[in-house]
């Protein structure tokens, strides 16, 4: 058929084509335009109708072992029809709770979730399952694998901002790892430079290469449980229950078999700190208030000093009675420490309590 302007051609088939075969359709150069010029060139087109369905291919392969996989992906040759699927995949030891099976008809492929690790199965694909045109797989299919241990893992529970130790409060963290040999958890005190450095992004945190001595370590040897995933708390405080001091810290984790080509696996910064600075400012302005971390109480006569984005210092000031400390006519300050007559603190602008308009559908920016 024709559209009204004789440009667009419809040829529709008088009945279906045959599956798994292949055509070619073909227009002549001698096709005449109505003004009786013909085409300079003529065109081909071949083109194949969907196969027969059948399984392609199986992941995890057969007799594959020794690599963990969350799930069985079964890809076919043609569409499927899901509900054929239903009942005609055994798989031995059968997969703990219900059923949880995808077919993406993108890709043409099944997904069967909940493999569990250092495991042999058994699947069996069964004949009956049928394309959306009625055409059935005759052919069973059976194979076996194993399923290896979970990867290696392991994390220090630490948050990406740095945490802030009160210090005579409790100095504690959680370590959690999974099939791994050894691990080494070592704590360096750091310079406010370093500690710059690392929060600024200069350095990158696992490439950090200390330049004294660790302060804490500990040492991990986990013993044959496997593929369960433990978490063990370490605290700072020494052999005597002396806690560590005001400062700035960094942490790191190293571990075998975890794979990092960096100095260390994982790597945190924090603060250990007397008392807690809360930080405002505008463009030119910058307001700290110093408050003692265990009573509240406001801290006078503290020097505090405003860092800008680059840690270069751009004012200086002393907390009031009320543990004050405000400058004018400085750019842009991101960062505030607090320091002096046995007083600690220390934030930045980007830190935050965990809270923000956010959480309750208020719309906020800088």
């Amino acid at each position: 058929t024709w559209d009204e302007t004789f440009t667009t051609l419809t040829i529709e088939p008088k009945g279906k084509f045959k599956i798994a075969s292949f055509y070619k359709l073909t227009i002549a150069d001698s096709a005449q335009a109505t003004d009786g010029g013909n085409l300079s060139d003529g065109l081909t087109v071949q083109f194949a109708t969907i196969p027969l369905p059948s399984v392609v291919s199986v992941f995890p392969a057969a007799g594959s072992e020794n690599q963990f996989n969350s799930n069985i992906t079964i890809t076919f040759a043609s569409p499927m029809d899901f509900d054929s699927m239903k009942g005609r995949i055994k798989i031995s030891p059968s997969l703990p709770g219900e059923p949880n099976w995808y077919y993406n008809a993108y890709d043409k492929s099944l997904y069967i979730y909940g493999l569990e690790p250092a495991t042999n199965y058994v699947v069996r694909i069964l004949p009956g399952m049928k394309d959306p045109y009625g055409n059935t797989i005759k052919d069973e299919i059976s194979y076996t694998f194993k399923n290896g241990d979970y990867a290696a893992y392991a994390r220090l529970a630490l948050p990406w901002t740095p945490l802030i130790y009160r210090a005579e409060g409790a100095q504690e963290f959680y370590f959690e790892h999974l099939n791994v040999d050894e691990a080494t958890i070592s704590v360096y005190p750091i310079t406010l430079d370093e500690f710059g450095k690392l929060t600024s992004g200069t350095i990158e945190m696992p490439n950090f290469n200390p330049q004294v001595k660790a302060v804490r370590e500990w040492k991990i040897e986990t013993g044959e449980t496997r593929n369960a995933l433990e978490r063990e708390l370490f605290k700072f405080a020494d052999g005597n229950g002396r806690p560590l001091e005001t400062g700035y810290y960094f942490v790191g984790v190293k571990g075998k078999p975890l794979q990092y080509e960096s100095a260390f696996y994982q790597a945190n910064v924090f603060i250990v700190a007397t008392d807690n600075v809360t930080f405002k400012t505008t463009s030119t302005e910058g307001l700290a208030w110093v408050t003692d971390l265990e009573s509240g109480a406001p801290q006078k006569n503290v020097e505090v000093t405003f860092y800008n984005d680059k840690f270069t210092q751009i004012g200086k000031t002393t907390t009031d009675k009320d543990g004050l400390a405000y400058l004018k006519n400085i750019k842009a300050a991101n960062y505030v420490r607090a320091e002096g007559h046995g007083r600690f603190g220390f934030t930045a602008l980007y830190w935050g309590s965990g809270v923000s308009a956010g959480n309750f559908g208020i719309y906020q920016n800088y």
